[in-house]
Parts: structure tokens; C-alpha cells; sequence
């Protein structure tokens, strides 16, 4: 846990959106992949999420967790009420905190009213963050809630900002809770290991060779990037184009960049090569994309 805990003192919450809402048989979408966590508190009806190889049932009482950048498949055969959230909760290196570790993605709330009451608290803290119209919810839904983002926080007194962002950090504990351990080697980071995925962040939109990477941490290119593999189960390079892609889904839901904007922004060549990286790897185009989440 030594590492994780240096990490967490680093991490962010940042909420994107939260309602309640009711959904019926429409709610049947395939491999989505989000830049932001969701998580479902249901509390009548059925559904399912499948994702990390496994289907899960949605039913009352049932907390979800999909973990960011997760292909995941949604379904719904009659109705289900549920409360949702969307968020970051992320750190600033870039590693994602719920890949770092195996959890219970769908547990049954034993203490479900004391949940139930905290939703409602951050949705009454934030009621310029839920759906505008159930019937065209992907219409206009994030552009609307991002484009307010800075206008919302200017205005919100610090103590609604505090008090949303420890409700969201209790809502995930349950999920936290399960952790399980699993063969990555990820405790054989030191610390200042972490400068490599904060570098990679921060000169994304430039070409970054292996060598200046090893170099951060005084370490032969050849034995560094052995490391890095045994570590994260990819090789830098991999990684690299990994983050350029991760980053590229945040800019075509958030910003109104053009598509060849965010393709240099994120270190890729020119648009069809960005394109063609994207679609290869999401099974749909940036334009496309920008559409479900933000058009």
C-alpha cells in the first residue's frame, strides 16, 4: 500500500454530473467508453452493465462502479430507477487509481437509506448538474454542464465544494473497500518513478523518446523500459499512445477544439493519423464520439 498511499495524497475529485432518473428499454447502448467514472445507486427495476468480462445485474440496493475508460455495455429490459454519478477521480500522474487494483465493481448496500440520503444531498449541492430532457439526454447534456463548469464553481461558496467532494469520495468507499490483491508489481515504484507519468502528461502533444524518460530516473533506456512493462503490462511506447487517446476522449467531450486541434494537442501527426489511432482503438471516430457526449 506504500505507493498507493503516496498516490492518494495527490488525487482529485471532480464531479460532472448527478440526478436521478428513470430508464427503460431503450437504455441498451454497446462498447461506450467514457472519460469519466459513473456510478449507479439503483433503487427499483432491473438492468445490467457488462464489463471486465462479467455481466452485472442492477438491481435495488445495488451500488456500480465503471471505472473510466472501461468498455462497457448497458441494458435494460423493462424500467429501472436509479441515481447516478459521474466524476474524475483521478491523479495527477495519469494512473487511474481503480486500475491499480481488483475491486467488487457491483456490491448490495447494507446501509442502503444512508446512501441513498448522501445522493440526494450532492444532487440538492449541485442542481446545475443533472439532466436537461430524459428524451434527448445525449443531445445536449455535457456540453451544457461543461460549458457552466467554471461559472458554477466561481459561484458556489467553498463549503458546498468541500462538502460535494467528500460525499463523492464516501459514495466510492464502499467500492474502494473491496479491494483485492491481484500480480501487479506496482509496489516496486519508488517515487520518483512518478515523474515519469506526470512528464508523459505534461509533453503529451510532443514527440517523447524512451531515452528521456529513463533519463528522469537515472536509469538505462533498455532496463527502463523492461521495467515499465513488468509494472503497467505495456511497454512506454504503448502507454504513451494509450494517454494521447485517454486524453483526446477528455478534449472531445470538454473543449470546442476542432478534431485537428485535439490531434495536435495529444502528439499525433495530423488528423488521419489521429483518426485512424482513435478509431482503431474506441470502434468509432472522434467525430462520432464528440457527438454522443457533447454535440
Amino acid at each position: 500500500m506504500r505507493l498507493i498511499n503516496q498516490f492518494l495524497n495527490n488525487v482529485k475529485t471532480e464531479l460532472v454530473a448527478a440526478d436521478a432518473t428513470r430508464v427503460g428499454s431503450w437504455w441498451n447502448f454497446k462498447n461506450l467508453n467514457s472519460p469519466f467514472s459513473r456510478l449507479y445507486l439503483v433503487t427499483g427495476g432491473q438492468g445490467y452493465v457488462t464489463h471486465h468480462g462479467k455481466t452485472h445485474e442492477l438491481s435495488a440496493g445495488t451500488l456500480h462502479l465503471v471505472p473510466r475508460f472501461t468498455f462497457h455495455s448497458i441494458e435494460c429490459e423493462d424500467y429501472m430507477n436509479h441515481f447516478f454519478l459521474h466524476f474524475f477521480f483521478e491523479i495527477s500522474s495519469g494512473i487511474e487509481i481503480f486500475k491499480m487494483n481488483a475491486y467488487d465493481y457491483n456490491i448490495k448496500l447494507e446501509n442502503y437509506d444512508m446512501y441513498l440520503a448522501l445522493f440526494k444531498r450532492l444532487i440538492d449541492l449541485n442542481p446545475d448538474r443533472g439532466i436537461i430532457d430524459l428524451n434527448d439526454m445525449y443531445a445536449n447534456y455535457y456540453q451544457r454542464i461543461y460549458n457552466s463548469d467554471y461559472k458554477i464553481k466561481d459561484e458556489e461558496c467553498l463549503a458546498n465544494s468541500i462538502e460535494s467532494d467528500g460525499i463523492i469520495k464516501f459514495l466510492i468507499a464502499p467500492i474502494l473497500r473491496t479491494q483485492k490483491e491481484t500480480d501487479s508489481h506496482l509496489e516496486d515504484f519508488d517515487k520518483a518513478f512518478v515523474e515519469i507519468f506526470e512528464y508523459i502528461d505534461k509533453n503529451i502533444e510532443r514527440t517523447i523518446h524512451i531515452d528521456e524518460l529513463a533519463e528522469i530516473i537515472y536509469l538505462n533506456p533498455t532496463y527502463f523500459s523492461d521495467r515499465f512493462q513488468k509494472v503497467m503490462g505495456m511497454r512506454p511506447t504503448q502507454y504513451i499512445m494509450k494517454r494521447r487517446v485517454e486524453m483526446a476522449q477528455i478534449m472531445l467531450m470538454d473543449s470546442d477544439k476542432s478534431l485537428s486541434e485535439i490531434a495536435y494537442a495529444t502528439g499525433f501527426c495530423d488528423l488521419p493519423h489521429f483518426s485512424k489511432t482513435f478509431t482503431k482503438r474506441l470502434g468509432v471516430t472522434p467525430a462520432k464520439y464528440r457527438q454522443y457526449f457533447y454535440r
